[in-house]
């Protein structure tokens, strides 16, 4: 199973079945679709079944939360909040 979405909150649960993507908001120069399209078919050419490992290898969503949560009070803001940083990570890189 993949998720797509462009906010991380929406497969927090499932991170690993995560493909972050940017939001569009009619910028012409936009390349989303083609990086995911891109990614999505080398997928499919690969046979790969279950989506987690490369998802991870490719994105590193988990490591990045992981990360975060080493250096920060987790009891004291909640694992959500880290996660929304470590998405919002990703979007500045």
């Amino acid at each position: 199973m993949i998720i797509i979405d462009n906010s991380c909150l929406s497969f927090s649960l499932n991170i690993n079945n995560g493909v972050p993507i940017l939001p569009f908001f009619d910028d012409v120069q936009d390349e989303e679709l083609n990086n995911l399209t891109f990614y999505l078919g080398c997928l499919h050419e690969a046979n790969v079944f279950d989506v987690r490992e490369h998802n991870a290898d490719a994105f590193g969503l988990l490591k990045m939360l992981d990360k975060q949560l080493e250096h920060s009070d987790v009891s004291s803001q909640g694992s959500i909040f880290f996660l929304r940083n470590s998405c919002q990570s990703y979007k500045n890189n």
